[in-house]
């Protein structure tokens, strides 16, 4: 039974006994409080009249007029329950005021930053406990895949808010002991560095493919000009700087085949352009180059090893064997190729900000196609001075060889 039900029968003289002698006590409570609380009020109203009377007087001399007196007080009366009401309205503004000031510096910022590419996201920790980010992993899937000569392994972001972020890019690998390092920002899901080069990829015709069974775009010319200018121009060289050589084979090879031509050699070899077999013709991955790091120093990064296997160079160095010249079985560098073609296809919001063309699908079926079929090369790239790349003209198996100055 609810109070109110229980007032009801008292109301109509339905209670009889304990219930009767409760309610009427709670009667007497509530009535003695209330009389309480009026006499108080009464008392708190008569001391501010007076006082305000006394003001008023004192201010006009009007204090032996009983009637001003009043009216001064009543005013008085008046005036304080203005001042109250506004100071609370006041105190009522400016709360909230403060706590909107606080959501927009403090929560929103963060709350949009939710909705776009977040370079400073953590996706892992190391065994030494050094925390990946999102950014890091990124660049090192990126630049191996599609720069051969500017392999990034690290990126350092603080957010801005917004989905802003301040980002540098060091370089952490060098062969000439020189280090290219750039800053900028990553405007809600778009980078822009302040080095723009720096993430370019190399123009298509640093290869140029002449095999028959080959599809290919350029044939006997490329950026050195033709074959023969090509390897004259490595003559012209300067003697102490150091140079990446794009590397155009003759033929296709498997792993083994490149691993046993760049040891017979004598070559830095860095960086490896892939290709797959379709209908009985040879292709790149892409109208680009994609490739892979053959050897390089690399930073330990962490990720998800059970979706992604080998990932990284870092992970994949993990697999080498000293006693076989630190040399990556071909079994490995097929699962890595596919990891990183796999993580471009998983990570759509990466390729729209390096502006890459392909679907979802089109680099998981690559993945598929490098899986099924294994590794092949149709170039690579070749660091060192003048000293190094000159005997490419003579070396087996070369067809064509383009220069840059080393980043």
């Amino acid at each position: 039974m609810t109070y109110n039900e229980l007032i009801r029968q008292y109301r109509d003289g339905q209670l009889e006994g304990d219930a009767l002698r409760e309610v009427e006590s709670d009667i007497e409570r509530h009535e003695a409080i209330s009389e309480y609380l009026l006499d108080r009020e009464e008392q708190d109203d008569a001391a501010l009249t007076q006082a305000f009377a006394m003001e008023d007087g004192t201010a006009s001399g009007s204090g032996d007029n009983p009637a001003a007196s009043s009216e001064a007080a009543f005013a008085a009366r008046i005036n304080a329950q203005i001042r109250k009401t506004f100071i609370r309205s006041g105190l009522t503004v400016g709360g909230c005021v403060i706590v909107i000031m606080l959501f927009v510096l403090f929560v929103l910022p963060q709350w949009v930053d939710r909705f776009y590419y977040n370079p400073a996201a953590v996706v892992g920790t190391g065994q030494y406990g050094t925390e990946t980010n999102r950014g890091s992993l990124d660049m090192a899937v990126y630049t191996e895949l599609f720069i051969p000569d500017g392999y990034r392994d690290k990126m350092l972001a603080e957010s801005d808010g917004y989905g802003e972020y301040s980002v540098y890019v060091p370089q952490t690998f060098s062969c000439n002991g020189r280090f290219t390092d750039t800053v900028g920002r990553i405007t809600r899901g778009k980078l822009t560095l302040y080095n723009p080069n720096l993430l370019k990829r190399p123009s298509v015709n640093h290869f140029v493919v002449s095999m028959s069974d080959f599809s290919s775009d350029f044939s006997g010319t490329g950026a050195a000009g033709s074959r023969s200018d090509a390897f004259a121009a490595l003559q012209e060289l300067g003697a102490e700087d150091w140079y990446t050589a794009y590397v155009t084979f003759d033929r296709v090879m498997d792993y083994a085949q490149l691993s046993e031509w760049s040891s017979q050699n004598g070559l830095n070899t860095n960086w490896c352009a892939v290709c797959v077999q379709r209908d009985g013709q040879w292709e790149t991955l892409d109208m680009g180059h994609i490739g892979l790091l053959y050897g390089t120093s690399a930073s330990e990064l962490a990720f998800d090893g059970k979706k992604y296997p080998y990932l990284t160079s870092f992970s994949l160095s993990e697999t080498t064997d000293e006693d076989r010249q630190w040399l990556v079985e071909g079994s490995y560098m097929t699962q890595h190729m596919a990891s990183m073609l796999r993580y471009m296809a998983d990570h759509r919001d990466l390729r729209k900000m390096m502006e890459l063309d392909g679907t979802d699908s089109h680099y998981a079926e690559l993945a598929q196609e490098v899986e099924t079929q294994g590794l092949h090369f149709y170039g690579c790239t070749v660091t060192g001075r003048k000293s190094d790349l000159v005997k490419l003209s003579d070396t087996p198996y070369v067809a064509y060889v383009s220069t840059t100055p080393l980043m």
